[in-house]
């Protein structure tokens, strides 16, 4: 399949508002520093270049051009991307990283874990959920610090399915792995299923109350539910990840930007939670909750 990459070039305190649009509208979000070193952001996302791509890019473009940012947007671009060199950009940019004692290595390269050491072999796809983003980081750090063995969690916004590989290696007796965008549920899949981990790991599109994709009510008996989305989603569905813990439950709510922390702090105790710790890296926040 083709797709069309649109590049926007953003203010980083700009990262939060522009990212939250693109995934919206696009799914999954690819950001790095720009190459220019004044404080800006590349931000790529891909659109399948189907019977749709018109309107789809035209309501990207209106919702970016109604955002109250800093500075203006600098670049706005688009271009053709074959599936195939899409994913060979991301293997001269992707390496094996150490995040505590859990090693992601992207499937091809090579990697031999060491004593002591749980390893992801992963496939982002275009997913973007490979390690390398401090939200990222934070919520495998989390998790390894918290997680018992047999535990049952719910990992919401998926992705490639990282959390929820790392923390069925981790211990958990049952992961649910969500993601409202088919193409990441399809990558989390595959993941999943190249880590050995398929037994614990249950893959579906969908995501809490209305959305939820199994039969019956939605299950509120889990040990752990991790977020790692946006501020906006975060608040938006605070009173659903409380619900989906059981009473002592821990939630872990990344993708939190330093701005909008105690936004997404007052929205889960207004939930029911109580945050007991914060986790920071650079401009990122991560809140660790808990149910009584």
């Amino acid at each position: 399949m083709d797709w069309l990459e649109i590049s926007v070039v953003a203010a980083a305190a700009d990262e939060e508002a522009v990212s939250d649009v693109l995934r919206e509208r696009a799914g999954g979000v690819a950001i790095e520093e720009d190459g220019a070193g004044q404080g800006t952001l590349s931000l790529r996302v891909y659109l399948p270049r189907d019977a749709r791509l018109p309107s789809r890019s035209r309501a990207l473009r209106r919702a970016l051009s109604h955002l109250d940012l800093s500075q203006p947007l600098t670049v706005l671009r688009g271009r053709t991307v074959h599936e195939e060199d899409w994913a060979n950009a991301w293997k001269r940019h992707f390496h094996a990283q150490r995040v505590g004692r859990l090693v992601i290595r992207p499937r091809w390269r090579r990697y031999r874990a060491q004593p002591g050491e749980a390893l992801i072999t992963l496939d982002p796809g275009m997913a973007f959920g490979t390690g390398q983003h401090p939200t990222t980081r934070m919520c495998l750090l989390a998790l390894q610090e918290r997680v018992t063995a047999g535990w049952r969690i719910l990992d919401l916004g998926a992705g490639s399915g990282i959390l929820a590989i790392a923390a069925a290696l981790l211990g958990a007796a049952e992961v649910v792995a969500l993601d409202t965008d088919p193409l990441a549920v399809d990558i989390a899949k595959a993941n999943v299923m190249a880590n050995g981990v398929e037994d614990k790991v249950s893959v579906a599109e969908g995501s809490l109350g209305a959305a939820w994709p199994f039969h019956g009510a939605q299950d509120k008996r889990f040990d752990c539910v991790v977020a790692n989305i946006s501020s906006a989603t975060i608040i938006d569905l605070a009173r659903g990840l409380v619900g989906a813990l059981k009473a002592g439950g821990l939630g872990i709510a990344g993708g939190i930007s330093e701005e909008r922390v105690d936004a997404c702090r007052l929205a889960l105790e207004q939930a029911g939670a109580t945050v007991t710790a914060t986790m920071s890296e650079g401009d990122w926040r991560t809140l660790l909750f808990e149910v009584t």
